[in-house]
């Protein structure tokens, strides 16, 4: 899992975007761009689709609570990419990925895809990105 900060402006532009490039759009599915899908308070990318990898990234939407319960508005973003087992296994449960790579190549999708800008740097550990 990687954690991340944009604005609920940011927020906004990247749910509205995926809402436009939803994958229940494209014919047939899975075909970039038409990779993402917004959901309620995330972001689903598949990487490929109906293949019997089927990884999926999510970002989940995090509001920041500041003094008095106010919203901030700042958002915590956090990622999770798993692994979905091929149709015929699908009783078994999803895999999770923890292999940074795939989480940060996720954040770097997000930010081109959905904001059309390069993601912030990573703080020295890796673990998260600055506002």
């Amino acid at each position: 899992m990687l954690v991340f900060f944009i604005t609920t402006e940011e927020q906004h532009r990247a749910q509205d975007r995926a809402a436009e490039l939803d994958i229940s759009k494209s014919e047939p599915p899975g075909r970039p761009p038409y990779v993402w899908d917004n959901r309620m308070g995330c972001v689903k990318r598949w990487y490929d689709y109906g293949s019997p990898e089927d990884r999926l990234g999510t970002i989940y939407f995090n509001p920041v609570v500041e003094g008095e319960c106010r919203l901030s508005p700042i958002v915590e973003c956090t990622t999770e990419v798993t692994h979905h087992p091929p149709k015929l296994e699908r009783q078994l449960q999803q895999e999770k990925i923890a292999d940074q790579t795939d989480h940060k190549k996720l954040v770097e999708f997000f930010f081109y895809d959905l904001l059309g800008s390069n993601p912030r740097d990573p703080e020295p550990d890796g673990s998260s990105l600055l506002k």
